[in-house]
């Protein structure tokens, strides 16, 4: 990866995460008491109960149950891949290919 790639990259990350942290940050503020945020568990989906319902609630917690879960596949399938790797080359013993 060259350095301007590199450059463009953060960027792009950078304000991406500045357009969707910051008007959430501020509907969490606007819409729920301190207390609650300060307590600190599932914020997320207090603020869609709120704003939505219990549905909504229900849909953000599925859905942040899914991304890990997916994470959490995507790391096993890149270890075992990695693995594999090191075994074919001998650096590793055998074993990871039987």
């Amino acid at each position: 990866m060259t350095q301007r790639t590199y450059t463009k990259v953060l960027t792009i990350i950078l304000f991406s995460t500045l357009l969707l942290n910051a008007p959430l940050m501020l509907f969490v503020y606007a819409l729920l008491p301190e207390k609650t945020i300060l307590h600190g568990t599932n914020i997320l989906s207090i603020l869609a109960e709120t704003v939505a319902g219990r549905w909504l609630r229900v849909i953000v917690v599925v859905d942040c149950v899914l991304v890990l879960a997916g994470s959490v596949i995507g790391g096993i399938c890149s270890a075992c891949s990695l693995l594999e790797r090191l075994a074919k080359q001998v650096v590793l013993p055998l074993i990871p290919l039987y």
